[in-house]
């Protein structure tokens, strides 16, 4: 036995030697995927039934430095829930890193299944509210107005409806309708609370024309010097180009390298990839390893910071260039995962 083990680790050094001559780098093993750690689950496994278990989850969860393991152990978690409120919970925070990472059609399903998993409550009402924006965001408008018209009259709060209206005014702008777009978009107008009141003004913006379109300018400069947060304000505003407002910092603020990401452009465009994403991290040193490995490669990229709610993300991007095929080779040799991206982020 020990003979055919020295004999198996010699041939494979004598393949690892040919290898090398011959330029070719033999991979021994491939990195596995995130597991939550046997331990961890099983004390996970035992508290599916309390009260708190998705309170447990979630805070395990943002220990999770990278993303889209986040959403791996968000699933797995999702098989040991047994209470109608910890799958809402668990789902909604995946929907949301999701939307953070700009699936749109998965956040919008994630959202679906967490009406579903408490079908009439205020708060899964919401839920397909927030399908509907990730709807809009990848441009099926159809969609969107069907499902907004399921949970019109639903019984949902007053924030919540005016933004369903706002969901439904965007469709329509996308559609041509732009006079049943300012009708719906025209109550948040008055609104108190400041976003949906931002959000309407985008709208509004986006539909008019001429005066009125600079009278809108005017206004959303105005809201946005008094407050910076508007500037990140999320989805599916970025139809409406905010980066050509007075002192705007743009939907997310890149870190300063040698790349700037390109003007705002509608999530409409068709065509090439125009940025790609590298990466999404919870923890922001994981991020700048990555533009350092970037840098070495000779790839300019940028970070940006994402945040809904509670939840935040750096993300690395970097420009397609005038040949994206290429850009995603130099991705792969860096040993990057390249997705495409084809509007500004």
């Amino acid at each position: 036995m020990r003979a055919s083990v020295i004999q198996k680790a010699c041939r494979l050094t004598i393949l690892a030697n040919f290898a090398l001559f011959c330029g070719v780098q033999l991979v021994f093993a491939q990195e596995t995927a995130f597991t939550i750690p046997g331990e961890k689950r099983k004390e996970f496994a035992l508290a599916a039934a309390l009260p708190d278990f998705s309170i447990k989850v979630l805070g395990y969860v943002k220990t999770i430095r990278d993303a889209k393991d986040s959403i791996i152990a968000l699933d797995d978690m999702l098989t040991l829930a047994q209470r109608a409120g910890d799958r809402v919970a668990l789902l909604r925070e995946k929907a949301t890193i999701l939307e953070l990472l700009g699936s749109w059609k998965a956040a919008s399903s994630a959202w679906s299944l967490a009406y579903s998993s408490a079908p009439g409550t205020r708060e899964s009402l919401d839920c397909l509210v927030s399908a509907s924006v990730c709807l809009l965001n990848i441009g099926d408008s159809a969609a969107v107005l069907a499902l907004t018209e399921s949970v019109k009259y639903s019984g949902l709060d007053e924030v919540s409806e005016n933004r369903l209206k706002l969901v439904s005014a965007w469709a329509q702008h996308m559609r041509g309708n732009n006079q049943s777009a300012s009708v719906l978009a025209n109550p948040s107008l008055a609104s108190e609370n400041i976003f949906l009141r931002f959000q309407a003004l985008l709208l509004m913006h986006s539909a008019s024309a001429g005066a009125e379109k600079e009278g809108f300018a005017g206004q959303i400069s105005s809201m946005l010097k008094n407050n910076n947060e508007l500037a990140s304000t999320f989805a599916p505003y970025m139809l409406s180009d905010i980066a050509t407002f007075a002192s705007t910092k743009a939907i997310v603020e890149p870190e300063k390298t040698d790349a700037k990401p390109a003007a705002a452009m509608s999530l409409i465009d068709a065509g090439e990839p125009k940025f790609y994403q590298v990466g999404a991290f919870s923890a922001e040193e994981n991020a700048k390893a990555v533009l350092v490995r970037l840098k070495a490669a000779g790839i300019a990229a940028f970070l940006a910071t994402k945040k809904n709610n509670s939840t935040v993300l750096f993300i690395v991007y970097v420009e397609s260039g005038g040949d994206p095929p290429r850009m995603v080779l130099r991705l792969k040799d860096a040993g990057l995962e390249a997705w495409p991206l084809f509007s500004a982020p």
